[in-house]
């Protein structure tokens, strides 16, 4: 049973701000316990101590409660108690019957780069995100746990999706782990850079080709942008060029200073700065030449305003010998070609197409086109 405490209902105001040692602070705890049934119920209660660092004001404590269920349906009642207000929290539990010999674990969220770990697992240090509200400048962390994995195959499969609140793909990986035993865990890092404000849910799916069966579970969770100090301090505040059309941008460049700043700070709460800033650095160091930034490149322009390619297909015109690419953006079914004509480094955008379902076909219309052209 994992919670948390703000430090403010633990610590003073001058406790907090007072630049001292760290301070030991205590506080109660009673978890009540009983069965659906009412027939079986249990109490754990008693005192914890937190070591408060006062350096820290805006951040919380977070501990566990260990609980030991046997299989059915539970009713829960956790109340902790700091000195100010109590704190109480409704709830129940299920635990499946262990029936069920292939099965995962639920998802443990966390983030990447804790200061304080709480958490120790199969030596994997993590701090349980309690409250699943992440920037898009944290990495998400998952740990899970496979039960009953048949050591008769070298591996086991897991597909990783994320889907938004439409119940659209944003994030689809499969990968192949090697099997140790027949319980193990797993762990998968994401940075959240690319991602838009809004709620997820990260699903896995584990399948294990020794007895053909697959196990499943999910878990839901929500990002919110993190506010910058001064984002009209940031370097490419104003490099909207890079994002808009041209003729919109020479609509902004005609606008006078005081329209500028209000056209800024309402195109700026529409698209993520952030996000916005990696993959113009990322554009520079990828795609620059030595007369031309990556940016003001073709192939970086598209970069900036799509993001990054699932894959890659290097070509040759048969021709002319020229250097050719075929990106790939599976998830929005998107074909590019890009043609280096002048051997200089500088690829041009040459055809963009949507693809079906296998995507052939586009894809032979884009191959035969590189081998007659010019």
């Amino acid at each position: 049973m994992w919670y948390r405490i703000p430090l403010s209902d633990i610590c003073s105001s001058t406790e907090l701000t007072s630049g001292g040692d760290s301070i030991v602070k205590s506080y109660t705890y009673r978890l009540f316990i009983y069965e659906s049934s009412k027939k079986d119920s249990a109490i754990s209660e008693g005192v914890k101590q937190a070591i408060v660092k006062s350096e820290n004001p805006g951040d919380y404590i977070i501990d566990c409660v260990p609980i030991y269920l046997y299989p059915g349906k539970f009713f829960y009642q956790i109340d902790l108690h700091s000195g100010g207000d109590r704190i109480s929290k409704n709830g129940e539990i299920e635990i499946p019957a262990d029936t069920i010999l292939f099965s995962c674990s639920d998802l443990i969220l966390s983030k990447k780069g804790v200061r304080d770990v709480k958490f120790i697992r199969h030596s994997i240090e993590l701090m349980p995100v309690i409250i699943p509200e992440y920037s898009n400048r944290d990495t998400l962390f998952i740990y899970f746990e496979i039960y009953g994995l048949i050591p008769d195959s070298l591996y086991y499969e897991v597909q990783f999706r994320i889907t938004d609140h439409t119940d659209s793909v944003v994030f689809d990986e499969k990968r192949q782990r090697t099997k140790y035993n027949n319980i193990q865990f797993d762990t998968l890092f994401i940075p959240l850079i690319d991602f838009i404000d809004g709620n997820y849910r990260i699903s896995i799916e584990v399948f294990d080709p020794a007895s053909n069966t697959t196990a499943a579970t999910s878990e839901g969770f929500w990002i919110k942008t993190a506010l910058l100090d001064d984002i009209t301090k940031k370097r490419f505040y104003y490099d909207i060029q890079y994002l808009v059309s041209a003729n919109e941008y020479k609509k902004f460049c005609n606008l006078n200073e005081d329209q500028k700043k209000i056209y800024l700070k309402r195109f700026w709460q529409r698209h993520n700065y952030s996000q916005f800033e990696k993959r113009l650095r990322d554009a520079d160091e990828k795609f620059s030449t030595p007369f031309l930034k990556g940016r003001d490149t073709p192939q970086g322009k598209f970069y900036i305003q799509n993001g990054p390619p699932d894959w890659i297909d290097n070509q040759v015109m048969e021709a002319k010998q020229k250097p050719a690419q075929i990106w790939h953006y599976e998830a929005k079914g998107v074909y590019v070609l890009f043609i280096d004509k002048n051997n200089d480094g500088v690829y041009e955008l040459i055809k963009e197409l949507n693809f079906n379902q296998d995507g052939m076909d586009e894809l032979r219309e884009l191959e035969g086109y590189i081998k007659k052209c010019d």
